[in-house]
């Protein structure tokens, strides 16, 4: 039996715990002896050896001699149906050739994979393919992946491939061989097959930026099989520009087309940036294989001296306020909606009667560009007291990209919805600002505390929007807000989800999500339980502001009078969303709950419940807004906008409140940010602070700019105000403009290619660049791209493109001494119009040949039995860890048992001890024994001797022979005896001795 180990390096805990059991841990053993000191540490070693054994991992082939089989099939797009019929009838044919035992699957991938028929011993594939599959890209590797981690094990297992082998995610030979170490043997059938005849647009190419009223080429490559007529459209921001007047002759080959386009000068609400598209029509459908590419994409924009800035107000929230004591005459509900106001209108004005022209754009949150693209084209975004929420991740990325990589200023002002009491904590616009949202270190703030009531409110089916509102409240929390879930579980009723506890950090902040998302509430026959329940949680808490919110749908039975009333006057407060009323009982009910009519919300569309929930939240979590009144003091510093700000010994207007926050600290190295105007109190906080942020800078004013709230005095009786602001709003654009390099990307079939050429205005080369390259996907998210140098001024970089849509690729460069040797940028927005599924004409046959190397396997044909040859020999690894582990815990339980309790062991030992002694006493004695015959032997033959010497001399005396020979016999025989005996007792003790030892 072959045994090998997974893991063999852990064997060497075995020598190295016994040497540190001898020498090191032989003292925890002191207090044993004799046999149970030898057994204890018998068994530590055992232990150890078998939790070693068990680490390894060791492995005993085994073999139960039936096979499993998995179909996988390619169902990208790239392959034609003629290719997937074909497919299909390979499987058939070739399923029927399996053993009784043996067990086939089906599964069907591109982009994904779908299990379409699991491990079955009656095997019968369908025709076509089940399940919303996504078939715009080709992911073999994950595939391969997959289906290997669904065998069963003890079996031998292999995958037949079927496949073009043309993927543009992952490495499918990476996946191969990482399946050949499993045991899994890869055979590949391929799908031959050649597109003979196709049209294709390859790109659209468009200057970077173009003049007004002046004329510019716009340059399309279309690439052709054959000689075909085709009639190509123009479409300018998504409208018909121009056709051609007649189908246009496209040859075998590229084909280059020019068109002509003039954007007029734009008046105030048109756009600067325009995307072109272009769409070819092929006359002859037969010449035409792939429709699908025949579209490409591109992007311009007016090339223009004045700033442009984006101001982003604060969205008017659209929600549903019934006041339960007004009603029409019909009994309708009175409705009214929220309105901010404009956070920076007299911002606008003061930059619109400016002298020097700026195109100031306003609009509010929702509206907020979502194309990165878009945004890059404005030198300064202005965000007027906007809440984080009301961003998406998207557009934050977006945010910090144009200000990092493309030099775009950025403005944030304060307000009760902005900075932290906006949710911006450990928020991606938190990163780009200069201030922290929390406050400094010492500083107690009044704490809020707020409970969630949710109930099940599933709208359409899809989405449980108790869950989404509660998990969009815990981001606009400070983290020492205290927050607690109530739900109603079928199993036990009214339950917390989590106690009331401090919203506290990031971290904190998605383990409390994750458990919302595993939350199963049920339908709640009755409210009372669950108010009660959060009633006792906020009672028991020292939060200064306390709210209950609630979302039902006002079915389940009302609370008693007693519960409300207690609410009330421990000045809880209560607000209701209604949504999916059963009628007007459950108004009645839901209104009563509310603590006013301000606090009852009726919503008929979900996409406002999260907006409802964060405003009410905002309530209690504003502990970071002051409205104390306060003199701004101005810093003794030197700031690059100091020009802004007053003498110091000028006092300022008062301005009526702000959010607090703390200036950011840096790491050592780094310029740390200018806080040239701050609150006069003990903590200082910033009032005014800006930095710099990559190419760009980005200012905060934690109060605001409106002429009627905080600023009120500022705006009517500081005659400074305009120019305050104008000279804070031009030291903040854009200072970094495009370098005007030449920047050309070229999709492929699995990636993009970057070229940048850097040529100075002089015509020389530039060499040396520290490019920092980005691309945006269509997602919004930010990727990476190096860019390296690869000739005289030419950088190249490639990035992969997983998603059809608009990318934004920005490369900027920041010398090491900063502004002395300047700094520069690129950037370029370019779509990928199709999959690049169908940017391949024919099968990859190089790659589906690399594959089969790579997993030892054969290329197959349609002959081919699938269930022979390389498969007869596997055999499938499986793991004997366990035994060990169960092995070391019960020979470790023993080892406990031995050194703890006393099994007799001692007495064992002490009576064999007494038994070694009683021996040693009985040796000792017959050791004396002998030294005493040995004595005595001596003595015998001393007086032997003797006797011989007397009869030695008396024989020389004359006698008669016959006499002196009758005497002799007798001596000698004695003498001889006493040899013989002395002779016994030393073996004898020899013998003892050796008992002894």
């Amino acid at each position: 039996m072959n045994i090998d180990f997974e893991y063999p390096l852990f064997l060497l805990l075995i020598p190295i715990g016994a040497a540190y059991f001898y020498f090191v841990a032989r003292s925890t053993l002191a207090g044993l002896y004799g046999i149970r000191k030898k057994l204890a540490f018998a068994l530590r070693m055992l232990v150890l050896s078998a939790l070693a054994i068990a680490l390894a991992s060791p492995t005993i082939p085994v073999d139960d001699g039936s096979f499993r089989v998995i179909f996988l099939l390619d169902a990208s797009k790239s392959i034609p149906e003629s290719a997937q019929n074909e497919a299909m009838e390979f499987i058939r044919d070739r399923a029927v050739g399996r053993g009784v035992d043996d067990e086939v699957a089906f599964y069907a991938f591109a982009r994904d994979t779908s299990i379409q028929v699991p491990f079955t011993k009656d095997f019968i594939p369908d025709n076509r393919i089940s399940g919303d599959l996504k078939r715009d890209r080709t992911d073999i590797s994950a595939a391969l992946d997959i289906s290997a981690s669904t065998f069963p094990s003890g079996a031998r297992r292999k995958i037949v491939l079927i496949t073009d082998g043309n993927e543009n995610i992952g490495d499918a030979v990476e996946a191969v061989t990482k399946a050949k170490q499993q045991g899994i043997l890869v055979d590949v059938y391929p799908l031959s097959y050649a597109y003979s005849r196709d049209v294709s647009v390859e790109r659209i190419s468009v200057p970077e930026s173009v003049i007004a009223d002046e004329g510019f080429s716009i340059e399309v490559v279309v690439s052709s099989d054959v000689e075909t007529d085709a009639i190509f459209e123009i479409h300018r921001n998504g409208e018909l520009l121009t056709t051609s007047s007649a189908p246009i002759r496209l040859k075998p080959g590229t084909n280059s087309l020019a068109f002509q386009d003039v954007i007029p000068p734009p008046g105030p609400d048109d756009p600067l940036d325009y995307r072109y598209e272009v769409v070819a029509r092929i006359a002859d459908r037969e010449a035409d294989g792939i429709t699908a590419n025949n579209r490409a994409e591109g992007f311009t924009s007016l090339s223009s001296d004045v700033p442009r800035i984006l101001c982003v107000e604060r969205a008017n929230s659209i929600i549903e306020v019934a006041h339960a004591s007004i009603r029409t005459a019909s009994g309708d509900l009175v409705r009214r909606e929220y309105d901010h106001g404009e956070s920076t209108g007299a911002l606008v004005k003061a930059m619109t009667e400016d002298q020097r022209q700026m195109r100031v754009s306003v609009i509010r949150s929702p509206t907020f560009p979502s194309r990165m693209e878009d945004l890059a084209a404005y030198d300064l975004l202005i965000l007027g007291n906007v809440p984080v929420n009301e961003l998406s991740p998207t557009k934050l990325t977006m945010i910090q990209v144009a200000v990092r990589d493309t030099g775009m200023g950025l403005i944030v002002l304060g307000g009760d919805s902005s900075f932290a009491a906006g949710g911006y904590n450990d928020s991606t616009l938190e990163e780009v600002l200069p201030v922290n949202m929390e406050p400094k270190q010492g500083r107690e703030l009044e704490q809020g505390a707020i409970v969630m009531i949710l109930h099940t409110c599933e709208i359409g089916g899809e989405e449980d929007w108790g869950k989404r509102v509660a998990r969009e409240t815990l981001k606009v929390l400070s983290p020492q807000d205290e927050v607690g879930v109530v739900f109603f579980d079928w199993t036990g009723g009214a339950k917390w989800l989590f106690g009331l506890q401090p919203a506290g950090g990031q971290t904190n902040r998605i383990l409390l999500a994750s458990k919302i998302n595993e939350m199963q509430n049920g339908d709640m026959p009755d409210f009372a339980p669950c108010v009660e329940l959060a009633y006792e949680g906020l009672e028991a808490s020292d939060a200064s502001k306390k709210l209950i919110i609630l979302i039902s749908d006002g079915d389940p039975a009302p609370p008693g009078n007693k519960i409300l009333n207690n609410i009330t006057e421990s000045s809880i407060a209560f607000s209701t969303v209604h949504i999916g009323s059963h009628g007007q009982d459950c108004v009645q009910t839901m209104m009563n709950m509310a603590t006013s009519a301000e606090h009852y919300f009726q919503v008929t569309d979900p996409t406002k419940l999260p907006a409802i929930f964060i405003q009410e939240a905002q309530q209690v979590t504003r502990n970071t807004v002051v409205t104390d009144p306060f003199v701004p003091l101005i810093s003794e510093i030197t700031t690059p906008i100091e020009s802004s700000i007053p003498n110091s010994n000028v006092v300022l207007p008062q301005l009526g409140g702000y959010v607090i926050t703390s200036e950011k600290r840096v790491e050592r190295g780094q310029p740390p940010p200018m806080v040239p105007l701050r609150v006069p109190n003990e903590f200082e906080d910033p009032l005014l602070a800006h930095w710099d942020y990559g190419l760009g800078r980005s200012v905060a004013f934690t109060s605001d700019a409106r002429d009627d709230l905080w600023a009120k005095d500022w705006h009517t009786s500081w005659g400074e105000f305009n120019s305050f602001w104008l000279r804070i709003v031009n030291w903040t654009l854009r200072r970094v403009k495009k370098s005007g390099f030449t920047t050309q990307i070229n999709p492929g079939p699995e990636g993009a290619h970057v070229v940048v050429q850097a040529v100075n205005e002089t015509g020389e080369f530039i060499e040396g660049i520290p490019w920092r390259g980005t691309v945006v996907d269509p997602n919004g998210d930010e990727h990476e791209v190096e860019l390296e140098q690869t000739g005289a001024g030419l950088y190249e970089g490639e990035f992969r493109t997983t998603e059809e849509g608009t990318y934004f690729f920005s490369a900027s460069f920041k010398k090491a001494d900063g502004e002395s040797q300047g700094a520069g940028m690129v950037h370029q927005g370019f779509n990928i119009a199709y999959s690049p599924e169908f940017r391949r004409r024919e099968a990859d046959m190089a790659k589906i040949r690399d594959m089969v190397k790579a997993s030892g396997g054969r290329l197959l044909s349609k002959e081919d039995n699938v269930f022979t040859g390389t498969l007869d020999t596997m055999k499938i690894p499986d793991e004997y860890w366990y035994p060990f582990v169960v092995a070391g815990l019960l020979l470790f339980l023993f080892d406990v048992l031995v050194r703890r309790v006393d099994l007799g062991l001692n007495k064992l030992t002490a009576k064999m001890e007494e038994r070694r002694k009683e021996k040693k006493k009985q040796l000792d004695e017959l050791r004396k024994r002998a030294v005493a015959s040995t004595a005595s032997v001596t003595l015998d033959l001393n007086a032997s001797r003797k006797s011989s010497a007397q009869l030695s001399a008396e024989s020389e005396k004359p006698a008669p022979a016959a006499t002196a020979t009758a005497e002799k016999a007798p001596e000698e025989e004695g003498y001889m005896q006493a040899l013989l005996d002395a002779k016994k007792r030393v073996k004898k003790q020899r013998d003892w001795r050796k008992m002894e030892d």
